[in-house]
């Protein structure tokens, strides 16, 4: 794999994250015009976090947008990890995944808590990277953002990471 940065996210990286976002299931379902997606990604990038996976170039072949305190505000809650479709099976997920928990404990300014998230019935594939990840289904929706679109309810405790020898 090449060598893949995360970053915060500038305001030149929108166009490549809607462009990332529209060509997504994730997108298709949940946001079905480009406007929806402009809309979504400036309030995310002003609200929430927003960090991108950037390759050698520095161009954005994924993102992940997630609130620190976005779940019951007081635990983490990640909204959507995207990538590229050209990168997919690649690790960028895994890595856009602990970027996301380490950054909430920096956050948060804990050493451990509980992260949560929803995953769609349609995306097996997240699911699963979820599920080896340490994610656990806690409940699930019939129909909560859509109809005929099914949600799983997932929770991991999280712990920071420390460098030992």
């Amino acid at each position: 794999m090449e060598q893949i940065r995360i970053r915060d996210a500038q305001p030149e990286d929108m166009q490549a994250c809607g462009d990332m976002l529209a060509e997504s299931r994730l997108g298709t379902v949940y946001y079905p015009n480009r406007h929806m997606i402009a809309d979504a990604l400036e309030k995310a990038v002003v609200q929430d976090s927003f960090l991108v996976a950037a390759d050698q170039a520095d161009q954005p072949v994924g993102f992940i947008w997630f609130q620190a305190r976005g779940m019951f505000r007081s635990f983490p809650y990640l909204h959507m990890i995207v990538v590229r479709s050209d990168q997919q099976h690649t690790g960028i997920g895994r890595k856009l995944l602990q970027a996301f928990e380490q950054d909430c404990l920096r956050l948060l300014g804990a050493l451990r808590t509980r992260a949560y998230l929803l995953v769609a019935d349609f995306n097996d594939r997240a699911f699963e990277i979820y599920r080896k990840n340490g994610y656990e289904v806690v409940n699930h929706f019939d129909g909560l953002f859509r109809r005929n679109v099914n949600e799983c309810l997932m929770v991991k405790v999280i712990t920071k990471q420390t460098n030992t020898p």
